[in-house]
């Protein structure tokens, strides 16, 4: 099993180029590719005339440091009542971020779910949402990875009407077309809605989870550290994925431990990272 990290804070930070270059020295053999800037917006750079020339531009540079593009996420911040039209600079950029994907050989792209008015059905509310990104999906030869989210209330997740529970991803898929989507586990998420990754796994069916986001955190906060260094059972989640038949990449999604770090520390800091994966994979043994 391949690991990978996202790369957000490191592009923020270091620039794409070096950014590439420092995951691939730390050991890693897929990049996350963050479609978003530091507020989870579209960026500058997706919404420019000459966004394509920058995505070729990327996947030479992916390329050039020997990664593979395991994955993307496209920009989250879309408001429920917000166009969903091109004239929307949220939405375009998840359109964009699609078409991004596949030119840069990514075969699955996150896309949030959208927070539905209190009183609606999640599921429901999302199904159009999402069945609206099928002909860019398709065309840009990409899946849509449907992430597994909390409320920003943390203590109350059971209030929140967000995609958090295993029954509403059996549901929703249900009424999606199975060549355009997947699931993405997020186990930070899933700890903070009372279910401990390990067991949101096992809930789902068969090879509905393709995408993973590795994170620790201590079931209250949003933390994204790395394995070990919260409250979650690493041991148990890998007995779980091995059960599960994952054969995906072991994607850790670790924005505020890397935030957190000085640029100086941010390369041992991947390091570590890498060595903790490739230690969890050890025990999954692919």
């Amino acid at each position: 099993m391949r690991i990978g990290t996202e790369n957000a804070v490191l592009r923020f930070k270091f620039g794409e180029e070096k950014s590439l270059r420092l995951i691939a020295e730390a050991g890693f053999e897929c990049v996350d590719y963050s479609l978003f800037n530091e507020l989870g917006k579209s960026p500058d750079w997706l919404l420019a005339d000459d966004y394509l020339e920058s995505a070729k531009k990327t996947r030479r540079l992916i390329a050039k440091n020997g990664l593979v593009c395991s994955q993307t996420h496209v920009p989250f911040r879309l408001q429920t009542d917000a166009p969903r039209d091109e004239s929307n600079p949220d939405y375009l950029g998840i359109l964009r971020g699609l078409e991004y994907s596949g030119m840069i050989g990514a075969p699955c792209a996150v896309v949030h779910a959208l927070t539905p008015p209190r009183g609606m059905d999640a599921v429901q509310y999302n199904i159009p949402f999402y069945m609206g990104l099928v002909p860019f999906a398709r065309k840009a030869g990409v899946k849509i990875a449907v992430e597994n989210l909390f409320k920003h209330d943390e203590y109350l997740p059971q209030l929140a009407p967000k995609l958090y529970m295993p029954g509403q991803f059996i549901e929703l898929f249900a009424a999606l077309p199975e060549d355009c989507f997947t699931v993405c586990l997020d186990t930070g998420h899933s700890a903070i809605c009372g279910w401990e990754p390990e067991e949101f796994l096992r809930a789902m069916p068969e090879k509905m989870v393709t995408v993973l986001h590795i994170q620790d955190n201590n079931r209250l906060k949003d933390l994204h550290l790395a394995p070990f260094l919260s409250e979650l059972h690493w041991d148990e989640f890998a007995a779980a994925l091995k059960d599960y038949g994952f054969d995906g990449v072991f994607n850790m999604e670790l924005y505020h431990f890397y935030k957190r770090m000085p640029e100086e520390l941010l390369p041992d800091a991947l390091h570590f990272a890498a060595k903790i994966g490739r230690y969890i994979v050890g025990q999954i043994g692919k």
